[in-house]
């Protein structure tokens, strides 16, 4: 008899359990739930006579035969131990309870400030919210200061559809203001732009300046990150391209990925899908030791730069291929990607990968391809929204689109269609 006993109400769907050889074997195909914690299962093979599934624990029991197997089963699903946005874990709905400095519309970024704190791009409500820790937002950038607006503006305190947002290192902020094809620069915790780029001046936002492509604008920047030399990166993700501007005040770009060292071009996938190519990118991320990740979404990938170089040098979801594209090439598993949108970094230099459209977060130990962990679903094969189940609970999403580690090793992650974040345990 083999015997699971859960310790939490965290529970997760497990992988099918293979087990049995030979001819004259009976193999154990079941399907069970246990905690949300690493199990080393041992099975002793043969005919099933008992199954018996509870919440607190899940019994087997079969005949026993001459043959036991041990199968690992991956740490998958845990539950969320916070929710922002929602008054419950159950609930889905945009501006619940009316739009508010604790309300959410269709939350697209995040990201952890030093501390416990972090910001919120709201893209339904045109702002970004600063959290401080475990309550309502205490600071609104693109609504003048009102927790109660959400006016798409195109001014120097105003955001059309803001997307990408990353702390300056100085106590300022970027953000990507997508709609209004720009990104804007705030000092301190003022929320009033003093630089922006992409366009002349704070009342423009024509895609590309309206001209051609060029060093100067861009074509829906969707996300902004900061080095820590205080240079800035920008996901141009029309233009298929990411910029780099060296740090200071300059808004001229220095380095271009994606277009074959070209700021007049902004074609997806030039040359074909190759390691210098991109197609629509939707999120970049420093790597810490001078090199650069970027999620290559409509590639269904992620590519990893070494220093100043725009080859990549290695590549998540694809098997190592840096000439496909496939949507979960070769199936959905925990190498398969399909439209991943945002990454963050842990503490040991381990990636998270916001898998935007398999719903779900993945977790990559450092140097790896392959993910070692799932949030959202219940299994490395899973697909659905809200882990394939017809309500809303405190472990799966609907389309995540960001996710941040904060300075306590918590996951955060922004559940974009639940109108929510979730924060989950440092693992």
């Amino acid at each position: 008899m083999t015997k699971i006993a859960a310790s939490t109400s965290l529970f997760l769907l497990a992988l099918v359990l293979e087990a049995g050889c030979g001819s004259d074997q009976d193999s154990l195909n079941e399907v069970a739930l246990i905690p949300a914690a690493t199990a080393t299962i041992s099975v002793t093979t043969g005919s099933v006579s008992t199954v018996t599934t509870t919440r607190e624990s899940v019994t087997t029991q079969v005949s026993l035969s001459t043959s036991t197997s041990t199968t690992s089963v991956p740490v998958v699903a845990p539950s969320a131990e916070l929710v922002y946005g929602q008054p419950n874990f159950t609930s889905a709905t945009a501006n619940n309870g009316g739009l508010s400095a604790s309300s959410l519309s269709s939350p697209y970024r995040l990201v952890a400030e030093p501390g416990n704190g972090f910001f919120v791009a709201d893209y339904g409500n045109n702002r970004v919210l600063h959290f401080a820790a475990n309550g309502a937002a205490d600071r609104v950038y693109g609504q003048q200061g009102n927790f109660n607006s959400a006016d798409a503006t195109t001014t120097q305190t105003g955001l059309r559809g803001a997307t990408g947002v990353a702390p300056d290192g100085n106590g300022g902020l970027y953000l990507a203001d997508y709609v209004n094809q720009r990104v804007l620069h705030f000092s301190g915790t003022s929320t009033t732009a003093d630089r922006v780029y992409g366009q002349p001046d704070y009342t423009s936002n024509q895609s590309n300046r309206g001209g051609p492509v060029s060093a100067d604008g861009f074509s829906f920047p969707i996300d902004v990150a900061v080095e820590p030399s205080g240079g800035l990166y920008v996901a141009d993700s029309a233009n298929s391209r990411v910029l780099h501007y060296p740090s200071g005040n300059g808004t001229t770009p220095d380095r271009v990925y994606g277009q074959a060292g070209s700021f007049a071009s902004g074609v997806a996938n030039l040359g074909g899908i190759s390691a210098t190519s991109l197609n629509g990118p939707g999120s970049v991320l420093p790597d810490g030791q001078g090199g650069v990740l970027i999620c290559d979404t409509g590639n269904n990938r992620v590519l990893h730069y070494p220093g100043t170089s725009t080859t990549a040098d290695a590549v998540y979801g694809q098997n190592g291929s840096f000439t496909t594209n496939g949507v979960n090439q070769g199936g959905v598993s925990a190498a398969s990607l399909s439209g991943p949108l945002h990454l963050a970094l842990g503490p040991a230099s381990d990636l998270y990968v916001a898998d935007s459209n398999n719903h779900r977060v993945l977790h990559f130990s450092s140097g790896s391809t392959t993910a070692d962990f799932a949030y959202g679903q219940s299994d490395f094969r899973r697909s659905t929204p809200n882990g394939g189940y017809a309500f809303v609970d405190g472990s799966g999403f609907n389309s995540c689109t960001g996710v941040t580690v904060d300075g306590s090793g918590r996951v955060l992650v922004a559940d974009r269609f639940n109108h929510r974040v979730l924060t989950f345990p440092a693992r």
